[in-house]
């Protein structure tokens, strides 16, 4: 099977930020995904940041706050199975077309939603550092109604919501409503607008890092969704103890796999 992008979609992925959806395993085999994604994020310290006391005490301590348990975007080096699905040549061979030949796996994670869940508009940290891809893989249940949220162009854009965070113009509940992520977007990009991808268990989309995303889960049903990081092997990846900035990081440094090198190098 042929993975190459077509020039459209080439062009698609620098203007918007996003491509996809793409097949990557029947439904069967996705939602069997689940269980695996849930038992290697239960070994990691969880979606957890440590608030400003935790993190003086850390800084002035020294050492690595993850030396007892994993990152929660470390998952690729807890399963053998998670590790095989950021391998695939599905989404390896597109992100290589995307960054150069040499790609670098150093994020995998387990997103879970709870029915009536929401997850505030964001763009991801670590890639404000370092120049990549994520995945977003639709695992179990993922409809229409509850796949990952996307603003198209917000890639490009001056400003990121983490900063109106970072300085108290904004909270993570205000920036649950599309209205206000819009409203915000549209001071240096008017025509800013929201787009779910219509995604089904086993299908994936690829996206910049850096654009605003969020998700909501209006349906009865758990959703499982699986992200995937990717970098050219020269970006200096390191683990963030902040989700905005000021970043502080940790000394200890991600597990990365190469997953797809140059011939001949």
């Amino acid at each position: 099977m042929s993975f190459a992008l077509s020039p459209a979609a080439r062009l698609r992925f620098e203007e918007d930020g996003w491509i996809g959806p793409y097949p990557l395993l029947s439904e069967r085999d996705a939602r069997g995904l689940a269980p695996e994604l849930q038992r290697a994020f239960d070994q990691t310290l969880g979606y957890h940041y440590p608030d400003r006391a935790e993190l003086e005490r850390f800084l002035a301590a020294g050492g690595s706050y993850y030396r007892d348990r994993a990152w929660f975007q470390s998952l690729h080096a807890l399963s053998a199975r998670l590790l095989d699905v950021g391998r695939q040549p599905a989404i390896v061979e597109r992100v290589a077309q995307l960054l150069g030949d040499d790609v670098m796996l150093w994020g995998t994670i387990c997103f879970v939603q709870e029915p009536g869940g929401r997850l505030h508009w964001h763009s991801d940290n670590e890639f404000h550092h370092v120049r990549g891809v994520s995945a977003w893989i639709a695992v179990s249940n993922v409809t229409l109604r509850n796949s990952l949220k996307l603003l198209p162009g917000s890639h490009r854009l001056p400003r990121r919501p983490e900063d109106d965070l970072s300085v108290g113009a904004e909270t993570m509940s205000s920036l649950q409503d599309d209205e206000r992520a819009l409203s915000i977007a549209r001071r240096w990009l008017p025509s800013a607008g929201v787009v779910r991808p219509e995604l089904r268990d086993g299908e994936f989309i690829l996206f910049s890092g850096n654009v605003w995303h969020a998700s909501d889960n209006p349906g009865p049903a758990l959703r499982h969704a699986m992200g995937l990081r990717y970098s050219p092997p020269d970006q200096q990846v390191r683990i963030p103890l902040t989700a905005w900035e000021p970043t502080y990081w940790d000394p200890a440094r991600p597990p990365t796999v190469l997953v797809r090198a140059a011939k001949g190098s």
